[in-house]
């Protein structure tokens, strides 16, 4: 059940989220972030976050840190990436590296 706040400030986006949940595996967990997101134009924005988690009793913690982009294509269509590794803490929650590429559809 996450809780997500954004506020935008001109060009510049600020993202919190904190929440938990609960599933059979893994066990009840908690995750949290910081991001923000600047728009160097309607078509390009650059993002960074930095994301963490905990299990049930505090144990697994980690940090990761992403930094990451956003190009629009044509309407409805962008290509979105992003790359980071993590900070500290268990493998399963702070990965040595992590990327992504893929392309965004939003109607």
């Amino acid at each position: 059940m996450p809780i997500e706040i954004e506020h935008k400030f001109k060009h510049l986006t600020v993202y919190a989220e904190g929440g938990y949940f609960q599933n059979e595996y893994p066990p009840v967990s908690a995750l949290y972030g910081l991001a923000g997101e600047y728009e160097f134009s309607e078509s390009f924005s650059l993002m960074g976050e930095f994301y963490g988690g905990w299990d049930r009793d505090f144990q697994n913690s980690g940090l990761s840190f992403n930094l990451g982009f956003r190009r629009s294509l044509i309407e409805h269509v962008a290509l979105i990436g992003a790359a980071g590794r993590g900070i500290c803490g268990a493998s399963q929650r702070a990965p040595a590296f992590m990327s992504y590429l893929a392309f965004q559809l939003s109607f």
